[in-house]
């Protein structure tokens, strides 16, 4: 038993070892990794201009059908994020470089996420605050442009009401995810070694 204690403290200078490289690693590789921005806003999809009933000799249903049609008209606009032509004439348009990926993951370079009844959460990442602003721009101007040409009618067109776009960068906390790693390689370490201890024991 002392000499399984005795080899058990030996193992700590081990475990330390390993887990001071597994820190370093993750320290080099993460403080390699580029800073990326995030610009986020919310798009509400409403009327230009919705009619009064005195102005209507028909009844409205308390804005109802104008509702119903907002909410599907985010639902197409919430689509249009995932066509890689549409993203593609949101980059050009904001004169920013369109990642090389493949079509299918084009469509993700957006993201898009409901909010009911008729709101969007859009996010843009770029590599800089610039970029990620220019695309929030672009974007908004490229949908509003074909929200009002899919729905020109006799009445009003709708409209996308914008939100002001928050930009933020996305930093990794190097320090705490090398400590993460330090404990958890020595931690490991000293768990392999008790338990070959044990199966040589009870060998």
């Amino acid at each position: 038993m002392k000499k399984d204690f005795q080899s058990f403290l030996k193992s700590i200078p081990i475990a330390v070892g390993v887990g001071i490289v597994v820190a370093g690693l993750i320290f080099v590789i993460t403080s390699r990794l580029a800073t990326t921005y995030d610009a986020a806003t919310t798009w509400t999809v409403s009327k230009s201009s919705a009619l009064s009933q005195q102005k209507t000799d028909y009844y409205l249903y308390d804005q109802y059908y104008i509702t119903l049609a907002s909410q599907q008209y985010a639902d197409i606009i919430q689509a249009w994020f995932v066509s890689p032509g549409i993203v593609e004439q949101v980059y050009r348009a904001a004169q920013v470089e369109l990642p090389s990926v493949k079509p299918a993951k084009v469509g993700k370079l957006i993201r898009a996420t409901k909010r009911p009844p008729a709101n969007l959460a859009v996010r843009f990442r770029s590599g800089s605050k610039d970029d990620a602003d220019r695309l929030a721009l672009a974007s908004h101007t490229i949908f509003s442009e074909r929200l009002a040409q899919i729905s020109q009618g006799e009445q009003d067109t709708y409209q996308i009401i914008a939100s002001p776009v928050y930009t933020s960068a996305n930093q990794v906390n190097i320090g705490l995810l090398a400590l993460t790693g330090f404990l958890g390689a020595a931690l490991a370490v000293l768990v392999l070694w008790g338990t070959v201890l044990y199966i040589v024991r009870e060998a």
